[in-house]
């Protein structure tokens, strides 16, 4: 029986940055594979690719061009699109859905590094690490005069967007007691 393609829509370097020589094995056990630049394709160039492999998936991530409806409607048989990023916003989603297209995406693998990424920004600001840091350098001392640091216990912090990593973030705060706004 003849695998299902997989057409690969992510630049060939970030490619073999993010995803292992074992982990590419084992996709092409399961499906045929074709990769190529994906950088500056138009959305003909890409309906061209995904006619002419004849994809069941298409895998998509930083650096790929988005897909549109023309895309769907010219790749009847493409059922999946594997996205390696957290935002699908530039995948047509709902074009895709309408054609019996299924999505998926990494966001979840992202969630808990971005959220404590953004609440250990929070704190080096509140408590002024990066101007510490060049006091010390520059002078070897505090000196005098130097401002007070705020931690976050108790301060009223907005969150813009409560998507998966925005509801994390909200909740990694609620150990220091913030008002969010």
């Amino acid at each position: 029986m003849a695998r299902p393609h997989l057409h690969i829509l992510i630049e060939p370097g970030s490619l073999a940055k993010y995803y292992s020589a074992d982990c590419l094995a084992e996709l092409e056990a399961v499906y045929e594979v074709s990769c190529e630049p994906a950088g500056g394709l138009t959305a003909e160039q890409v309906s061209e690719r995904l006619v002419a492999s004849g994809a069941a998936v298409a895998m998509t991530g930083w650096g790929a061009p988005g897909l549109t409806a023309g895309n769907y409607a010219a790749a009847p048989r493409l059922r999946l699109v594997a996205h390696f990023g957290g935002s699908v916003a530039m995948l047509s989603v709902t074009e895709g859905w309408q054609r019996g297209v299924t999505f998926i995406n990494c966001a979840a693998g992202m969630v808990d590094a971005m959220a404590e990424a953004t609440v250990g920004m929070m704190l080096a600001v509140g408590y002024q690490f990066p101007v510490t840091d060049r006091r010390l350098r520059g002078q070897g001392d505090f000196g005098h005069g130097y401002p007070l640091s705020y931690g976050l216990k108790g301060k009223r912090v907005g969150i813009f967007g409560l998507g998966h990593i925005g509801r994390r973030v909200a909740e990694l705060l609620s150990a220091f007691k913030v008002e969010r706004l």
